[in-house]
């Protein structure tokens, strides 16, 4: 919560009311779009006080502190990080939604709302659903694209939903333009099947550790960081055990340059070796070539397996060239 300290000054408790009432909304109107005092007279008192600023809505509030003699008019912010109104104000947030979303249609038109740039419907979404990080959504089994192409400013706190039940995450976050998922390491995605596209043109703030998740049930990862492009984080110990699909995986993630040899020693057959076209095309890899097979490698930062049987065979021809030299030079 942003707390925007006003100036303290005198006033008597009894016209608290007043002086921040009808009385000195007409002049607050004027005063606050330059920053000026309010002028407001109260008990036929002309008394002058600091009004806290509009924001671009027009909407202002002050919650005022008594401590004996003074008052400290401070200015909140409800949750979208605006200048609170009424009810909305408060260190915590007062609304909280008891039941859980039992449809992924559901959720996706309550997000929508929450985000809208429209004040009145996304007040109205914060009012019927609380606060977007304590929704329940632990029945669901789809999110696909549920927050898919927002409003540029969407980057809510998640890290509290239950996702433990879904299983498609297809495009979730695609097109998530300032989204962080900082929070994101603590899902449960080991039920996950599907996460194609998830964090697709994500480009411009996705960075987020994801080291902790358990993607042994993952059958699709096309497309997964696609133009996601400060992504560089390691994933080289995830479960790649069940994945079919891994084509564009990292296609245009421009900071990307990560050591994956290990997904190329993994359980024989285990890394899909015909369906990774392009997988590291247009990253910062070392090596922006698809792997293969025969080479197990190279995965982006390294040529990997240095023991596959190409490299065997040149290392043992590069042997017996040398020992003959050997010979020669002792004749």
């Amino acid at each position: 919560m942003h707390i925007h300290p006003i100036i303290a000054i005198k006033m008597e408790p009894a016209v608290v009311t007043d002086a921040l009432g009808e009385q000195a909304a007409a002049n607050a109107t004027a005063a606050t779009a330059t920053g000026g005092d309010v002028i407001a007279t109260v008990s036929n008192e002309t008394k002058a006080y600091k009004e806290c600023p509009l924001d671009k809505y027009g909407c202002y509030c002050c919650e005022d502190e008594y401590d004996g003699s003074i008052f400290n008019f401070t200015c909140r912010t409800d949750h979208h990080g605006r200048y609170c109104c009424g009810e909305t104000c408060g260190e915590e947030d007062i609304h909280s939604s008891t039941s859980c979303f039992t449809s992924r249609d559901q959720l996706r038109q309550a997000v929508v709302e929450y985000t809208s740039s429209n004040i009145t419907i996304s007040n109205a979404a914060y009012q019927t659903y609380g606060n977007m990080s304590d929704w329940c959504v632990s029945p669901l089994d789809d999110m696909n694209a549920v927050f898919a192409h927002l409003p540029p400013s969407f980057n809510e706190n998640l890290g509290k939903w239950d996702v433990s039940n879904v299983k498609n995450m297809s495009f979730m976050f695609d097109g998530a333009f300032s989204f962080t998922g900082d929070d994101l390491n603590q899902w449960d995605v080991s039920h996950v099947i599907d996460m194609r596209g998830m964090f697709a043109d994500a480009c411009c703030s996705f960075n987020a550790n994801l080291f902790k998740w358990n993607t042994s049930s993952v059958l699709e990862m096309s497309q997964m960081f696609e133009n996601a492009q400060i992504f560089n984080r390691d994933v080289s110990m995830w479960d790649i055990s069940s994945v079919k699909n891994m084509d564009k995986m990292f296609l245009g993630a421009q900071a990307f340059n990560q050591d994956l040899c290990a997904w190329g020693r993994g359980s024989s057959g285990a890394f899909p070796y015909s369906a990774v076209t392009d997988i590291f095309r247009d990253t910062a890899c070392k090596f922006e070539d698809s792997p293969v097979e025969a080479n197990k490698g190279p995965f982006c930062a390294s040529l990997c397996d240095l023991t596959s049987s190409s490299s065997m065979t040149h290392l043992a021809s590069l042997s017996v060239a040398l020992s003959l030299v050997i010979s020669f030079l002792l004749k």
